[in-house]
């Protein structure tokens, strides 16, 4: 059964081209997963895109994203549906908090010169040219994949995170479709870390799924739009606060520069990019390669490294690199 969501609000986000919505919104990892922006149950159909995010506790809004499927349109558009309507002031976050996990009005030009050094993110970027590094707004749907993330291949990941949803999250009927939002905290923590690792089979991540969600009811962040504005340093002894919460999982949910690599893909990248490891830790290799070479661009290089791998194994001078 799930609960049925009215449109009451809508805008448009100015967009600075070049941007794709497709290749925004159409990710797929390389390593044959198509990725999602809120939920593994998000929908994407026709040029347009339903999620559901929180804003606030008992506050859950409905998203339908859509625009024209070219390398310049002008603005995008978002749906807001809810129970009742928001409040002038829950509106105005709302419109402020898509805006910025959008990207939308981010001037990636210095990206495109920058990758122009590099002959496999030059031919990524010219492969996914307009494609933007899209951020969570709910915290809590960060957490999640940060966790699920950690020592996982990308499809197990997902399973995880499928399973967590279906038996935590709600359905929502919006816009003609239906997606799974994700789980309240309160649900997660009156569940517990025994039933949530037996039911959803996520290991020793249950106890951190837990603290993520106390983290959330305790300090009442819930989306992270305070994250833009803080310094990283200072995102980082936050979010560590939470158990589980190291290094890795940090450059998954924060909105600055990061090259989140891993077990899985740093292989892969490595090769890509001529990193070598001396000492065998291709991921710290990669890290200090990605700070060096690519500063405030890191995470543009590594989502359009990721996702563009089906065309860049098949490239010369690619031999031996594999997608995982």
């Amino acid at each position: 059964m799930s609960r049925h969501l009215k449109l009451r609000h809508s805008f448009r986000v100015d967009v600075r081209a070049p941007y794709s919505f497709f290749r925004t919104f159409g990710k797929n990892t390389g390593f044959g997963i198509d990725w999602f922006w809120m939920s593994p149950f998000d929908v994407r159909d026709r040029g347009a895109y339903w999620a559901s995010t929180f804003i606030s506790p008992g506050k859950t809004v409905g998203l339908k994203i859509t625009a024209s499927d070219s390398l310049n349109p002008k603005t995008i558009g978002v749906a807001a549906f809810c129970s009742s309507a928001l409040s002038a002031e829950e509106m105005s976050e709302v419109r402020r908090l898509i805006s910025q996990c959008l990207s939308a009005s981010e001037d990636i030009a210095p990206f495109y010169e920058l990758a122009r050094g590099f002959p496999s993110l030059k031919n990524a970027s010219r492969h996914l040219r307009g494609m933007r590094v899209l951020h969570t707004p709910d915290l809590f749907a960060s957490l999640l994949l940060a966790v699920c993330l950690q020592r996982a291949s990308f499809g197990r990941s997902k399973k995880m995170l499928e399973s967590i949803f279906n038996h935590y999250g709600s359905r929502l009927s919006f816009g003609g479709r239906t997606t799974v939002s994700t789980p309240s905290p309160s649900a997660i923590i009156n569940a517990g870390a025994d039933k949530i690792k037996k039911t959803c089979r996520v290991g020793y991540r249950a106890d951190s799924i837990v603290s993520a969600a106390d983290f959330i009811l305790r300090t009442g962040i819930r989306t992270v739009e305070n994250f833009f504005e803080m310094p990283q340093e200072q995102v980082e002894a936050t979010l560590k606060t939470i158990r589980g919460i190291g290094p890795y999982s940090v450059s998954v949910i924060s909105p600055h520069p990061a090259f989140p690599v891993d077990s899985w893909s740093g292989p892969a990248l490595a090769k890509l990019l001529g990193v070598e490891a001396p000492d065998g830790n291709v991921i710290q290799a990669l890290q200090a390669f990605a700070t060096e070479k690519f500063g405030v661009w890191q995470r543009y290089a590594y989502e359009y490294l990721v996702n563009d791998l089906d065309h860049l194994v098949k490239i010369p001078g690619a031999a031996g690199v594999t997608r995982g």
